[in-house]
């Protein structure tokens, strides 16, 4: 939420929010995002694009995908794989195949190791990766287990982050 409220909303860039959390919630979580900022914030749906000035949520109820051209299919009948929903892994893997180097992805605070592998496969594919630093985070579990694989490009404190970002961003 700190991160986005200093994002300006005309950057070329769009954002697809990973995060664990229980089924039925993913709206509070959204309006909770939205508020402050001007960016368009919305749970994904079938037919959604990803596009510059919109946050699009992932919900935990169901896996999505989403495709090369930006649009979002939601598989209603399937369950994310693993302990975790949604999978951070699992959406972080599908944006790095999608997406490659002109992707990137961002660890916040938070606990456990879902998405570390995820993050390894983008910054395969050329991808921008950064880890909160440790310093600035609430729980550091999330940016520890990226770092560990070596899968960050850069460790920055959450002040940082957003500057950084412009700056690098296609």
């Amino acid at each position: 939420k700190q991160f986005l409220d200093v994002m300006p909303v005309d950057a070329d860039v769009a954002f697809i929010y990973v995060q664990h959390i229980g089924e039925g919630h993913s709206h509070v979580l959204s309006a909770s995002i939205a508020r402050n900022n001007q960016f368009e914030c919305s749970v994904a749906a079938h037919g959604d694009v990803v596009s510059r000035g919109r946050v699009i949520i992932v919900p935990p109820e169901h896996q999505i995908t989403i495709q090369a051209n930006g649009s979002v299919i939601a598989y209603p009948q399937k369950s994310w794989r693993g302990a975790y929903k949604p999978s951070i892994d699992q959406v972080v893997a599908n944006i790095a195949s999608s997406y490659g180097e002109f992707s990137g992805v961002i660890f916040f605070t938070g606990m456990g190791d879902d998405g570390a592998k995820g993050m390894l496969e983008m910054h395969e594919a050329g991808a921008k990766t950064i880890a909160q630093d440790e310093e600035s985070c609430v729980v550091f579990g999330m940016p520890k287990e990226a770092i560990k694989l070596n899968a960050a490009d850069k460790i920055l404190p959450l002040d940082r982050i957003a500057s950084y970002m412009l700056s690098v961003a296609h």
